[in-house]
Order: structure tokens, then sequence, then C-alpha cells
């Protein structure tokens, strides 16, 4: 949350952020993980909304999906 909280701090009036993650139910999870070595801390699209409301109390907040649904974005806009 930290990240989030200075990326944030850090945009102009009417800017927003762009937050991406995976969600835990991605189907390239295992070969990710066991065969490339690569563990990630995985969301859920309620988990990436907590964190902006956390990061940003009263900011605008979105979720954006890109086709395969396995990495939302999160957007958090400043007013």
């Amino acid at each position: 949350m930290g990240l989030a909280r200075n990326l944030v701090s850090r945009l102009a009036s009417g800017g927003r952020a762009l937050i991406a993650n995976m969600v835990p139910e991605n189907p390239s999870r295992w070969a990710m993980e066991y065969h490339l070595d690569w563990f990630l801390h995985y969301r859920t699209r309620e988990q990436l909304l907590e964190l902006g409301s956390r990061a940003a109390p009263g900011a605008r907040l979105a979720i954006l999906e890109e086709k395969s649904g396995v990495n939302p974005f999160l957007e958090i806009q400043r007013d």
C-alpha cells in the first residue's frame, strides 16, 4: 500500500494512476511458479479496490480489465 499511496500523492489534480496485478485464478500460475520460479503476490479485484481505498481515501476507483481477465488494473483518479 505504501507504493500506491506514494504514487497517488504525486498525481496532479485530475491525474490518474494505474496499478496492475494478477488474479489468483491465473491459468499460467503453475508454470510461472514452478517452471520459471516466478512467485507473485496475487490479488482479487476486491483486494485491489481495498488497496486503493486505503491508499487514496475519497479518490475515484475503478477496475479496468484486459482481454484475458488475468491482469486487472486498479485505476485511481484524483479530483
